[in-house]
């Protein structure tokens, strides 16, 4: 492979990647990539800038520069970052013409000395930068809106603020953190920010759509395999996107002749029929070598958790929230509050509320029936 040597030379280095490619067994599959956008990055960091995290930030065609830094991370060439936050400042600085010079020193400010170093102090989950990354688009969003209105930070009133809250979705209260940092630096007066109202789940999947779209996961093999089983174990079990693309392969146990899937305390035992599609998934993803259950098409990354919400209603039709909603509301009507924590990894206050959410369902439905059959 020309780009991985140099006058005919393989780099040591780079020797791993033929080991990925597997050459000589698939040769096809090695001359293809050489082909791509990722390949043609890679001769030109080795015949300039050379391999890091820094140089692949700076190209231009990011997902391909991206998929061969995973590449590279996954058969050892090129060192993990040491925090999946590393490119968030790259991003930031992509985003940063939205506002003007003044206001995108503040924001810089905010990411550098409050947001990633708090979230570089807590254990990692897979939300972290994806939160990280929201509460900077809002503090942009928030200062975009001010230069509209002709305005800056400092001259941001509590009834323009108000007026920029109303005129959004909900998740704007998340702005909080970045007003209370702000507040603290002396860039604004003291601001009132509303908590954000948690309601109660109000959409769900019916019951004979439900066992319909699970049957249809078991026994329609025309579907992708991994929506077959991310959908069955999202109808069955109420495992979310995020729980699932996260998932990793150990987490699949054969036991005893029963196939176990470990999410909480407890190891869930599946049916046969979901066994046999989850083992074959399992498969699938051990070819990958990824690690996870879900693999992404990425070397070693999972599936990104939107992309399989987006499948999952694009193939089977169905919302996740009403999807997940309808199953734990079944598990809570089935089991009790602290085997249902156990099986799922739930918070008891969790489970507990879900308990008491059908319970009052439960209640009200027979309180509407005897009204409507007084005998």
């Amino acid at each position: 492979m020309s780009v991985i040597s140099r006058d005919g030379d393989v780099v040591e280095s780079l020797r791993p990647l033929l080991d990925y490619f597997d050459i000589e067994n698939r040769p096809m599959t090695a001359i293809g990539w050489t082909r791509s956008r990722s390949a043609a990055i890679l001769r030109e960091l080795l015949n300039g800038k050379g391999l890091s995290h820094e140089a692949l930030d700076a190209e231009n065609n990011t997902a391909a520069a991206n998929f061969l830094r995973a590449l590279l991370m996954f058969t050892g060439v090129l060192p993990g970052r040491a925090s999946e936050l590393d490119d968030t400042l790259e991003w930031l600085t992509q985003r940063l013409g939205a506002v003007q010079p003044q206001h995108q020193t503040i924001v810089r400010r905010y990411a550098m000395w409050h947001v990633l170093r708090r979230a570089k102090g807590r254990p990692h989950r897979p939300a972290t930068r994806h939160h990280a990354r929201e509460r900077l688009l809002l503090a942009l969003r928030l200062l975009s809106w001010l230069e509209a209105e002709g305005h800056g930070l400092q001259e941001l009133s509590q009834s323009g603020f108000d007026r920029w809250l109303a005129n959004g979705p909900p998740a704007r209260v998340e702005i909080r953190d970045f007003i209370s940092w702000a507040h603290r630096q002396g860039l604004v007066d003291e601001l009132r920010v509303p908590l954000r109202r948690h309601s109660q789940p109000s959409e769900f999947l019916p019951t004979d759509r439900r066992w319909e779209t699970l049957h249809r996961c078991i026994v329609d093999s025309s579907l992708p395999l991994n929506i077959r089983v991310a959908g069955a174990l999202l109808l069955l079990f109420a495992l979310g996107p995020t729980a699932l693309t996260t998932m990793s392969v150990e987490q699949v146990v054969e036991h005893e002749g029963r196939v176990e899937l470990i999410v909480g305390r407890t190891p869930i035992h599946l049916p046969d029929s979901l066994a046999d599609l989850v083992l074959q998934q399992r498969k699938v993803a051990e070819e990958s070598m990824s690690g996870w259950l879900f693999p992404g098409q990425h070397p070693g990354r999972h599936l990104n958790p939107g992309s399989l919400a987006a499948r999952t209603k694009q193939c089977l039709g169905i919302g996740v929230r009403p999807s997940r909603n309808a199953a734990l509301a079944h598990l809570a009507k089935e089991l009790p509050v602290p085997v249902l924590a156990d099986y799922l990894g739930l918070a008891h206050t969790t489970a507990s509320q879900w308990a008491a959410l059908v319970e009052r369902q439960w209640t009200e439905y027979v309180v509407l029936r005897r009204a409507q059959d007084p005998a």
